[in-house]
């Protein structure tokens, strides 16, 4: 491995670290190869040995990423991929096949599948699809912070206003104070301190 990819795998270790994933393979050589990277990566890998293991292990517990096969025992790929879907529309998944037809293709895009790697996998490859999905994973994650953190700001200003329009209607004089500094006088203690 070059010095390129040991800082790109470092880099990527440093963005999955706080990450979960699940990773559905029938094929023993190929899950062990896959499994010993994705437990590096991640802070919790689940491996799963045919797609009915797959569903229950997500069901359990909802992993951040699903990274399947798409020809597997008992449910499939693809039949995985609902599932999943089904459960937690938002979570990415990405389809490892050696078959490159189209009809398995279709099929996933209908699912909403993410990304797509064709067997074998390329680790340059492996690493630029997780790179992306974990960003944008973390970007969404931002978003939906920070629209809960505009929410919590809507209602603290909202409460502010009513406690002032409350307050305006005290027949005495009252003022608010915020971390030691004065934020709000009402009417009557502004009339007191016009008339002084």
């Amino acid at each position: 491995m070059d010095i390129l990819m040991i800082n790109e795998l470092i880099q990527l270790r440093d963005i999955c670290k706080d990450y979960t994933v699940l990773y559905a393979e029938d094929d023993e050589q190929t899950q062990e190869s896959m499994g010993s990277i994705l437990y590096r990566l991640f802070k919790t890998t689940y491996i799963a040995n045919n797609g009915a293991e797959a569903i229950r292990l997500f069901k359990d517990h909802h992993p951040d990423i699903v990274l399947t096969d798409i020809q597997m025992p008992k449910v499939t790929g693809l039949e995985l991929a609902r599932a999943v879907k089904e459960i937690s529309p938002k979570t990415p998944i990405i389809i490892t096949t050696a078959f490159n037809e189209e009809r398995y293709f279709l099929n996933a895009i209908e699912l909403g599948i993410d990304s797509f790697l064709l067997k074998p996998i390329e680790k340059e490859k492996l690493f630029n699809v997780l790179y992306k999905t974990i960003t944008q994973i973390a970007y969404e994650k931002k978003a939906h912070e920070l629209e809960e953190l505009k929410k919590v700001e809507v209602i603290n200003q909202a409460s502010e206003e009513s406690i002032q329009n409350f307050s305006n209607l005290l027949p005495f004089p009252a003022l608010f104070y915020k971390e030691n500094h004065l934020i709000f006088v009402n009417l009557q203690a502004q009339k007191t301190f016009e008339s002084v």
